[in-house]
């Protein structure tokens, strides 16, 4: 059917074309075309483009993805949960083990780089933006580039050890030059018109 409820608690698999609601504790499998909700815990799997549920041990796979305790995998595009002791894989991961922070730092390719990362438990997502390509000398050392990583935090003694590996998009200027050169010619022919 296009709706699913169950009033108390649910055991097995519970599958509609929209919504899936559990009002108790789920184990099995929620799947659904649009949203899944389980007010309690769930040990298993819920399966849809929105998962909700209380505390979690198992996986949820959706575009956004909210639980309390988390003991196994969140895969979306945007995962909050309350504390996060699995593997959280998406573009937006958060939890209150993690957070949001503000970082700048420089690299081998450019010089002045700012940008968020988003944690939840020891794993991390960065979206930056920087500038001041350093491999160029002529006049388009001053380009642009976007970057996302993806990272862990491993603690060590009283600090924090974070590494993480990306993808880094560079505009050394090649871009801004073929839109200039389209606007002159735009320019241009307007102007050849009486």
């Amino acid at each position: 059917g296009l709706f699913n409820w169950v009033g108390g608690d649910m055991v097995g698999a519970q599958g509609a074309g929209v919504v899936n609601v559990v009002k108790g504790t789920t184990k099995g499998l929620q799947a659904a075309g649009a949203v899944n909700l389980a007010r309690g815990k769930v040990d298993g799997f819920q399966v849809a483009p929105v998962n909700l549920s209380g505390n979690m041990r198992g996986m949820q796979l959706g575009v956004v993805n909210i639980a309390g305790d988390v003991k196994g995998v969140q895969l979306g595009i945007v995962n909050i949960s309350k504390t996060m002791h699995g593997l959280p894989l998406g573009i937006v991961s958060i939890s209150e083990n993690g957070g949001v922070e503000a970082v700048a730092f420089g690299s081998s390719l450019t010089a002045a780089n700012l940008g968020v990362r988003f944690r939840a438990g020891y794993v991390y997502t960065m979206i930056s933006a920087g500038g001041c390509n350093l491999d160029r000398d002529d006049d388009r050392d001053k380009s642009v580039a976007g970057a996302f990583h993806l990272g862990a935090r491993v603690p060590v003694l009283r600090f924090y050890l974070d590494a993480d590996a990306g993808y880094v998009y560079l505009d050394n200027g090649a871009f801004a030059q073929v839109v200039r050169y389209r606007c002159e010619q735009l320019c241009k022919l307007d102007a050849d018109e009486p």
